[in-house]
């Protein structure tokens, strides 16, 4: 039976790179200006209540002087050093340089909200991106190439979960509430539907492949999981830095929201709690809905509304 395709389009993404000597500045240095221009404002001021969600929530914090991990290493070699603390000091390393990240290039690719990303896992340059229409973008932001683009239903195609194949990364997952999650390929085929609802009133709206023991698993929206191997038969199973990436939502409407709040990515400690580092650019202020590290942790992808941004270190982008 050869394979469903699907429509397609010629659709020109807009790609924008940042200029190079542009340096945006960090949260905490347009904050002040925040506040000044709230104070400017002639609404009444919102305060943050004790018992609210955000309420006491400290700012980034002071990070120590960088340890050298050469000598880390070395100590943890000699025995003199656990493992938690070798970690410990990667995870410092990195933060350190996680606060000079910039935006390095901006897409606009899509007519509705982008709803999904995925790296490719092999490709640290290569990001796929799904939208709420299921138009589908596969983009390798470092060659000047058009991106490929596969084109969506429309409305009720919404691309709820991406995920390449790791065994072909030419193929990959993707679940939406069309009511399926299958395995397609980037010129718009679907190869193989592995799970399919059958009604509107049920569709998929999580994704994730485990590639060590080479199963599938979706969820639906009235609670239901699916396990899978690759093969589409039932199956059970189980990432560097204990980081976690959260685009800040400052809602006029929760009482934790501050006048002069900004649309930051925060960065916390995955064992601590602390907020750690923020991301901000004020040229692209918008909330990001979806941020998620490339596979070797040093470029990060944000989904903002209709665009999709792409943070680096600024010492990279001069090398390009």
């Amino acid at each position: 039976m050869a394979p469903k395709k699907r429509p397609e389009t010629q659709k020109t993404s807009e790609i924008v790179l940042r200029p190079r000597n542009k340096r945006s500045r960090s949260p905490r240095e347009l904050e002040p200006e925040a506040k000044k221009l709230c104070a400017k404002g002639s609404g009444p001021s919102r305060r943050c209540d004790s018992d609210c969600l955000w309420a006491g929530l400290a700012g980034p914090q002071i990070l120590p002087p960088c340890r050298s991990i050469v000598r880390t290493l070395h100590q943890h070699k000699l025995g003199r050093a656990s493992w938690p603390s070798v970690q410990q000091g990667l995870q410092q390393s990195f933060l350190h340089t996680l606060d000079s990240y910039r935006i390095l290039q901006k897409a606009a690719p899509f007519d509705r909200r982008a709803t999904s990303l995925a790296w490719h896992p092999t490709h640290p340059s290569t990001v796929a991106v799904g939208s709420k229409g299921g138009d589908i973008l596969l983009w390798n932001f470092g060659i000047k190439d058009k991106p490929t683009f596969i084109k969506g239903i429309g409305a009720g195609g919404s691309i709820t979960g991406l995920k390449f194949n790791p065994l072909n990364t030419n193929q990959f997952y993707a679940s939406s509430m069309e009511g399926t999650t299958r395995l397609q390929d980037f010129k718009g085929n679907i190869l193989r539907v592995f799970a399919s609802s059958d009604t509107i009133n049920i569709w998929f709206c999580s994704l994730d492949v485990s590639a060590s023991s080479r199963m599938v698993v979706t969820g639906d929206n009235v609670g239901n999981v699916i396990l899978l191997n690759m093969d589409g038969k039932e199956a059970a199973w189980h990432p560097r830095y204990n980081l976690i990436v959260v685009g800040r939502y400052p809602d006029p409407n929760f009482k934790s929201c501050t006048p002069y709040e900004l649309r930051t990515i925060d960065v916390f400690d995955g064992n601590s709690g602390k907020m750690m580092c923020q991301l901000y650019d004020p040229e692209s202020s918008g909330i990001s809905s979806l941020n998620e590290f490339n596979p070797m942790g040093d470029t990060l992808a944000s989904a903002m509304g209709y665009h999709v941004l792409i943070w680096s270190q600024e010492e990279a982008r001069t090398r390009k």
